[in-house]
């Protein structure tokens, strides 16, 4: 699905990539102790990461544009409902998955760094919740 495409880099760098980016802009307002206790939960963070072996996240990440492929050749093709209940059974899988379950861990770590600076930008890692998806039809999204 869209929200699992990284491009050539692996997942864990790409969440990371995405956490140093949005840390960078708060970091100039943050007094010296919660820096270095960011600084810490951000490097638990990276290290919880890089204990997913990188061919289980490019795994997850091959397997993640072989569904979206055939998510929207059911759509292209009308078969709407088809789509949406693949797109759910195969969000059902890999929330399920060990390495899913190890990266919901992690974030957990980096949001647990923002939260001294009241965001939300990591806790989900991009996926979209329950809540989310219950008004939206998966072939809307292409």
């Amino acid at each position: 699905m869209k929200f699992l495409r990284i491009g050539k880099l692996s997942f864990a760098k790409a969440a990371l990539s995405v956490f140093l980016l949005c840390l960078s802009s708060w970091v100039s307002a943050q007094n010296e102790p919660q820096m270095q206790h960011m600084m810490e939960m951000m490097q638990k963070a990276q290290a919880c990461m890089a204990k997913i072996p990188p061919e289980q996240l490019d795994a997850m990440a091959n397997q993640a544009r072989q569904m979206e492929a055939e998510i929207k050749q059911l759509c292209a093709a009308g078969k709407r409902s088809e789509a949406q209940n693949r797109g759910i059974k195969y969000g059902l899988e890999l929330s399920q998955s060990s390495v899913a379950k190890e990266m919901r861990k992690c974030s957990k770590m980096m949001s647990g760094a923002m939260a001294h600076m009241g965001s939300s930008i990591m806790p989900g890692m991009g996926f979209p919740d329950s809540r989310e998806l219950e008004n939206k039809h998966i072939c809307d999204s292409y």
